[in-house]
Parts: C-alpha cells; structure tokens; sequence
C-alpha cells in the first residue's frame, strides 16, 4: 500500500526517487563498461600479434600480454580506456612502418582497431538496453 504524503512533500519525495533511479542506473552502467573493457582486452590479446624473431630483448608474446583496461571517471563522464605496456608498439603494429623513401617496410596489422569497433557496438547496445 502506497504512503500518503502532502503536497509540500511531494517534491523532495520525487527528488529522491529520481536520486535512486539515477543511481541505479550509473550502477548498471558501470557494471556493463567493467564487462565491455574485459571482452576488449580479450579480443585485442587475440588479434595481436606475437614476435618470432630470435632478438632477446622482444619476447615472445610480450606485447600481446601487455594489454590492460581501465575505467575512468572524470567529471561525470565515465570511458573506458584500453592500453598497451608497451605502447610505443601500438601505432607502428596497427599502422605499419615506412621506409625513409616512402616503400613499406612493414605491413599494418589492424588488430587495435577492430577491437575498438566491437566495443563501440557492445557499449551502443548497452546503453539502448539501459
């Protein structure tokens, strides 16, 4: 049975209605970003790619271990950033390498990007359903 209030009431009632909605809402967000940054950290591991050079300093699988997500809150807003021990790597394994007369010297390995674009999608469906 509902409670009766007075109008003089009513507003701070509904201010904490919304308050708790609000909440919830921020909550499921929250948990949704925290499973969307693991689903991409997953798959970005999987299409990266692993060094089979015999140079000591680069081992094998190194780079493709290094990828880590975070969630971070600044002034309300909430993104999730997904990163690279070793970013110095990112840009050059996703984009490819040039010589200095302009021929390829390595090919792009589009494995960043791909990721990005799933987790877009993911987190579009996850605010349609929130």
């Amino acid at each position: 049975m509902a409670d009766i209030i007075s109008p003089d009431q009513l507003g701070s009632v509904l201010a904490e209605a919304f308050k708790t909605y609000t909440d919830e809402i921020k909550e499921e967000l929250y948990e949704g970003l925290e499973e969307i940054g693991k689903e991409a950290v997953e798959e970005v591991k999987e299409l990266s790619p692993v060094y089979t050079g015999k140079r000591k300093k680069l081992k094998k699988g190194k780079y493709k271990k290094g990828w880590r997500y975070e969630i971070q809150k600044n002034r309300g807003a909430i993104k999730v950033v997904v990163c690279n021990r070793h970013y110095p790597l990112t840009h050059l394994l996703e984009n490819g390498t040039l010589n200095h007369d302009g021929t390829q010297h390595s090919k792009p390995i589009p494995h960043i990007s791909i990721a990005n674009k799933h987790a877009e999608e993911k987190v579009d469906k996850l605010l349609e359903n929130l």
